[in-house]
C-alpha cells in the first residue's frame, strides 16, 4: 500500500488530504508541523511527502532540507500551495514537485500515482 504524508499546520487540510486519499487507497500519515513531520517520516518511511510551505518550527523547505541531508532519503515530495509560481525555485531537485492545493478533484492522487507509476 502508497503511504504518504501529508504535512500542514491546518487540520481542516490534513482531513481533507485523508479523506480524498483514503478514496484511492493511499496509507495517509499526518503532521501539523516541521518537527512532527521529520519524527513521522523516520517512523513511517513514507513513499511521498506532501508539504505546506507555511509550518511551524522550520517550514517545508527546512523540512525538505532535512529529509535530504539528515536522512538522505530521495523521496518525491511535493509543495502543495495556493501560489505555485511562488516556489519554482524549488524545482531544482528533481525530486520535488509543486502542485496547486486543491481537494475537490484527483489532481493530487493522479499527480502520485504518475510519480509512483501506480498509473
Amino acid at each position: 500500500m502508497t503511504k504518504i504524508l501529508a504535512v500542514d499546520q491546518d487540520l481542516y487540510v490534513l482531513e481533507c488530504y485523508k479523506e480524498l486519499f483514503s478514496k484511492v487507497g493511499f496509507d495517509t500519515h499526518t503532521a501539523d508541523d516541521a518537527m512532527s513531520a521529520i519524527a513521522k517520516f523516520g517512523e513511517v518511511k513514507p513513499d511521498v511527502v506532501i508539504l505546506d510551505l507555511e509550518l511551524p518550527g522550520g517550514g517545508g523547505k527546512g523540512v525538505l532540507d532535512r529529509l535530504r541531508n539528515i536522512f538522505m532519503s530521495k523521496v518525491p515530495v511535493l509543495f502543495a500551495t495556493t501560489n505555485p509560481e511562488t516556489v519554482l525555485d524549488l524545482c531544482d531537485d528533481p525530486d520535488v514537485y509543486i502542485v496547486k492545493k486543491e481537494f475537490h478533484n484527483q489532481v493530487l492522487p493522479i499527480t502520485i500515482k504518475k510519480i509512483l507509476k501506480l498509473a
